[in-house]
């Protein structure tokens, strides 16, 4: 029978952007062989699988954890199967830094959630950090998304005047658009879930 093509996009869980130079190792279950196809040049991947196999399919790539997905191309009838992957990135710690409603300033709670972060950074100078900056759904979503830049911009400048070298901060902000919890837009939630979006992630990646 006709080979099965299996194909997707590779993102990033925390990102959400496309990844480039993922290895994917091709574990053919049923005949005891394994392959590996060279790191992609583009976010997206194409495998063509033997009919009447199991396979495992490993996605790696330095910095992220392995992903593997199992297929049985005995189960799919159709000539081709999408699968879009996801790479969780490897991480030393994560931190919450949490923000209070309407604003961006760092709170003495956030200081001292940063303080351990900076002198991780000092220590490991190899480390990298990454900020992910949100904010909870009352409001308009313009006005959040910029209050989450706001955020992110606030923590980064703090490391920065401690001593972090910028070229080892990526930052990003979501607004709303990634909520931690169903508190969505005219939903009645408590306080305390609506503070659960209003935080920042902040990743030392080794």
């Amino acid at each position: 029978k006709q080979d099965l093509l299996t194909f997707g996009k590779i993102y990033s869980n925390e990102t959400q952007q496309e990844l480039e130079g993922v290895t994917i190792r091709i574990i053919n279950v049923t005949e005891n062989i394994s392959s590996t196809a060279p790191p992609n040049s583009s976010a997206g991947y194409q495998l063509n699988l033997k009919r009447n196999r199991s396979f495992i399919l490993e996605f790696s790539k330095p910095g992220y954890k392995t992903t593997t997905i199992s297929v049985i191309t005995s189960d799919m009838y159709s000539k081709e199967y999408i699968k879009d992957i996801l790479l969780e990135e490897e991480s030393i710690e994560t931190v919450f830094v949490q923000f209070d409603y309407k604003k961006g300033v760092l709170n003495k709670a956030a200081l001292e959630k940063l303080n351990p972060v900076l002198k991780l950074m000092h220590d490991q100078p190899e480390a990298k950090l990454q900020i992910i900056a949100h904010a909870d759904s009352r409001g308009e979503k313009e006005a959040n998304y910029k209050l989450s830049l706001l955020r992110a911009k606030n923590i980064t400048d703090y490391l920065i005047k401690n001593g972090v070298d910028v070229a080892r901060i990526n930052s990003q902000a979501f607004g709303e658009s990634l909520l931690l919890n169903d508190c969505f837009d005219n939903k009645p939630c408590k306080e305390e879930d609506h503070a659960a979006n209003r935080i920042a992630e902040i990743k030392v990646q080794y």
